[in-house]
């Protein structure tokens, strides 16, 4: 699965979790796309597939959300 994310704030290509109250969208995604709607942090629209049904399902989602990107941590030690 993928996601559409505001690239100001995150790369494409990323590695996301995805966590929401109804638990039915926790995910893990990449981020592939933006979207003219995603403005700011922690917002994310998810590619649910192609056609009318897929469509349909994603246009009317709409959950809170808390997005986390799954990115390294390289600490260096003197």
């Amino acid at each position: 699965l993928s996601i559409a994310i505001d690239k100001t704030f995150y790369p494409y290509g990323a590695p996301f979790y995805l966590e929401t109250d109804s638990h039915e969208y926790n995910l893990f995604t990449i981020s592939h796309d933006t979207g003219s709607a995603i403005k700011g942090k922690n917002r994310a629209d998810l590619f649910l597939g192609k056609g009318e049904k897929a469509e349909k399902i994603a246009g009317n989602l709409s959950k809170k959300l808390q997005l986390y990107i799954l990115m390294p941590y390289n600490q260096t030690y003197d």
